[in-house]
């Protein structure tokens, strides 16, 4: 987990289910909102099959887009690379699904 994070923030990814630990944790992209709050930058998915999901956006710029169990894959995040020309799933755990 990225250290320094306000406890607001860390409630804010728990509360999501973004992996907080493991080999590939979530480490997220701050922004201030109009109330001069930092919160968790949001963006869509611009291309891919995730074309205009909206997910959270890591310090990388990738988009962490939560999905369900399905093809014998439990429930992961599918975080999507360069606007969704490529992914990779992670489990809810923080690693990454073969």
């Amino acid at each position: 987990m990225t250290p320094g994070l306000p406890q607001k923030i860390i409630d804010q990814m728990v509360k999501a289910g973004l992996p907080i630990n493991g080999e590939y944790s979530f480490r997220p992209k701050l922004i201030t909102n109009y109330r001069g709050q930092r919160m968790i930058a949001k963006r869509s998915v611009l291309r891919g099959p995730k074309k205009g999901k909206k997910g959270y956006v890591d310090e990388d710029g990738h988009i962490w887009i939560k999905d369900h169990a399905h093809g014998g894959m439990p429930d992961h995040w599918d975080v999507q690379i360069d606007d969704g020309d490529g992914y990779i799933r992670v489990n809810l755990d923080g690693n990454i699904l073969k």
